[in-house]
């Protein structure tokens, strides 16, 4: 195997276990401050936030590649395809976040 690869994988595994790690400190966290009798639902902790924060930041990057793919194709067809694509992904990915501010907002 070349060298590249070896780099490649390296970095893969570094990013699995950060990702490891992130998951059981935050799991940590929320076993640390979790008040079962006044909590209204799974996102009402640290944990939860950062899950929203992660939801929302997958959008952006989400609408930011929805349109560099949609600026990049000159066909009509595909570019409605594109366009509807990345409204109802929008609407998927941006869902929990909405459904959670108007939960907290409004009941």
């Amino acid at each position: 195997m070349p060298k590249s690869i070896y780099l490649y994988v390296f970095l893969y595994l570094i990013k699995v276990v950060g990702m490891a790690f992130i998951n059981a400190l935050l799991t940590l966290l929320t076993k640390l401050q979790s008040d079962e009798h006044d909590r209204h639902h799974i996102f009402d902790n640290i944990s939860g936030h950062v899950m929203i924060g992660y939801r929302v930041l997958i959008l952006i990057v989400f609408v930011i590649a929805i349109t560099t793919t949609y600026l990049k194709t000159s066909v009509a067809k595909t570019q409605k395809f594109i366009i509807a694509f990345g409204i109802f992904g929008s609407l998927y990915i941006s869902a929990m976040p909405i459904i959670i501010l108007m939960g907290n907002n409004f009941v």
